[in-house]
């Protein structure tokens, strides 16, 4: 049983935490190999302060790199991208939760996927008592956002140049099948395009353990 999770521990802290124990699971129940690469990680304090304020697209897509990279031992061919989202289970979200994402790393995961390297998204909706229900720990893979994203949102920050919202426009609007778009409104959090996924969807899916399970056989019977 997971330990208590305090209210003071920090948002990144509560991400850290269940990133860990999703990354402990895969390498030593799923036979893994992984690699932290999230920039909170690799870059040093002053690359950090930098890339807080740096809104071009090469600067988001910097602050929004993959977590970790899952390496399978044997099946060598095996590569995956791990992402982990975390969502208090506040009331309003109980009887119908909502899960957004970021829509640039979301995007480039998608790319990668289709040429090979697909990226698995674990969430949770957690209480601050890990050990009571209830606790949500399921999954997807970022390419089934492609229809699952209920609507894409572009809230109003000054700090985008018209060119970068173009672009983000262009892009989103590529990828995702969903006729729902909101632009430039005001939105709390890091002010980053992002989609969301609304009750319906999330409830259809599985554990992100079900999903891993699938990919490794599917890639075994592939190297028969």
């Amino acid at each position: 049983m997971n330990p208590p999770l305090p209210d003071t521990l920090s948002k990144m802290d509560t991400h850290d935490y269940f990133l860990g124990i999703m990354c402990d699971t895969l390498n030593k129940k799923y036979n893994f190999d992984i690699t932290y690469t999230g920039y909170e990680k690799t870059a040093d304090p002053k690359t950090l302060q930098l890339m807080e304020y740096d809104y071009s697209i090469n600067g988001l897509n910097e602050r929004t790199v993959k977590d970790a990279i899952a390496k399978h031992k044997t099946l060598k061919s095996l590569e995956i991208k791990i992402e982990m989202k975390c969502k208090r289970l506040r009331s309003e979200y109980r009887s119908n939760p909502i899960m957004m994402v970021e829509a640039l790393p979301l995007m480039n995961h998608i790319e990668n996927a289709y040429n090979g390297t697909p990226c698995l998204y674990g969430f949770v909706f957690y209480d601050n008592d890990i050990s009571r229900n209830p606790l949500v720990t399921k999954g997807f893979w970022a390419e089934d956002t492609v229809y699952s994203a209920s609507k894409v949102i572009i809230p109003s920050n000054p700090r985008y140049s018209e060119e970068t919202l173009y672009e983000i426009e262009a892009r989103c609007k590529r990828i995702f099948k969903t006729k729902r778009y909101f632009w430039y409104i005001n939105v709390k959090g890091s002010e980053d395009p992002f989609i969301e996924i609304e009750g319906d969807e999330l409830i259809q899916t599985k554990h992100w353990e079900e999903l891993i399970k699938k990919k490794i056989h599917d890639r075994e019977i592939e190297n028969v």
